[in-house]
């Protein structure tokens, strides 16, 4: 969850990342689409630091088997 970004306290306002839906788009479209855009909010350090941490655990471990093996 993202806090609200007219009211953080408001939790009724806040927004929900859900990671298993991920898309992925052509750079030179979203470079057009954010300069049309105009101001925006975003995330600043930390706060996007943990949040770029949060997406690489939730995927850090999808290729390995479901039990790792003793080292021998």
């Amino acid at each position: 969850m993202l806090g609200a970004t007219e009211h953080p306290d408001n939790n009724r306002e806040a927004f929900v990342v859900d990671f298993r839906e991920i898309y992925s788009l052509p750079l030179k479209y979203l470079t057009d689409h954010a300069a049309n855009l105009g101001p925006r909010w975003r995330l600043q350090s930390p706060y996007l630091e943990h949040f770029s941490q949060a997406f690489a655990r939730f995927f850090m471990r999808v290729g390995l088997p479901s039990r790792i093996l003793p080292f021998k």
